[in-house]
Order: C-alpha cells, then structure tokens, then sequence
C-alpha cells in the first residue's frame, strides 16, 4: 500500500527560523546544488537573514511537517517575475513535500499582479528537483552555467 504524502503547512519566515535555516543552507547535498556551492558562517548568515527579512522583494517560506520546519521555499521578485528555489531537510526528501509547498507558495506569489513568470535554476544531474518542478507545471526553457556546473533553467507562467 502506498502512503500518501504528508500534509505540510507553509508560513512566513521569522528571526527565529535563523538557525534552522543556516544547518539547511549548510547540509551538504543542498550546497552541493546550489549555484554558489559553498557553505557560509553564522556571522555572514544572519547578516543576510536579516536583510531578507525587511526586504519586500524577497518572499521566505517555511515549510513545516506536523509543525516542525523541514525546508524553506524563497522567491526573489525582479520585474515581472520571481526566482524561486527550495531547500528540504534530509530525512524529509523522496515524500512530496517540495511539490506541495511549490504548487502552495507558487499561488500566493501569483497573486501579486506585478508577477507573470516565476523561474527556477536546477543543476542538470539533480533529477529528483527536475521531476518536482516539472510534477508542478514548470517547463524547462533553457541550460545556464554557473560555476563549475550546468543549471536547467525552468519557467512556470501565469494563467490569466
């Protein structure tokens, strides 16, 4: 028998989500496809989560599983579009929750009139990213380099 995917709940970051976020952007398998494939400091962190946090073109969601975060989900607005990327925690990959919180967050940024595309850069060998975006309408529209690796470039439009 099959289980069904876990019902994930989706909010807006807070400063308390700080730590958590940074062992997520720290866990090797999420820098290892990241197009900056590094880890990064506390200090330089929460310099950056802090920012983030009183910027209104960035938009953080957290995911979280029976109340505990398990991934983040960001948009980053620019013109008529929003970047999106997404993170899960180990242990939590493999159950559908990315394609929820994508098909959840992706109908609240739709909402803002100024976005009419949303993008998204999955590293080429990262299949099962690939198959959640694509699970979820997103289209692949192009290959980018960065770094030292090739990036998919997908695209989801908005339906008027």
């Amino acid at each position: 028998m099959n289980k069904l995917p876990a019902q994930i709940t989706l909010r807006s970051a807070v400063w308390e989500d700080a730590e958590f976020l940074l062992s997520l952007r720290n866990d090797p398998l999420v820098c290892s496809q990241s197009i900056q494939a590094r880890s990064v400091g506390r200090q330089e962190h929460l310099e950056w989560f802090k920012e983030t946090l009183q910027r209104n073109d960035v938009k953080l969601f957290i995911i979280l599983d029976n109340g505990v975060p398990v991934g983040q989900v960001r948009y980053d607005l620019k013109h008529d579009g929003a970047l999106v990327s997404m993170a899960i925690n180990d242990g939590h990959r493999g159950k559908g929750l990315g394609a929820q919180a994508l098909k959840q967050t992706s109908q609240k940024i739709f909402f803002l009139p100024e976005v009419k595309v949303l993008k998204a850069l999955i590293k080429e060998d990262n299949k099962a990213s690939l198959r959640c975006f694509e699970s979820t309408g997103f289209c692949p529209v192009g290959r980018e380099k960065h770094g030292d690796g090739y990036f998919t470039l997908m695209e989801l439009r908005k339906v008027f």
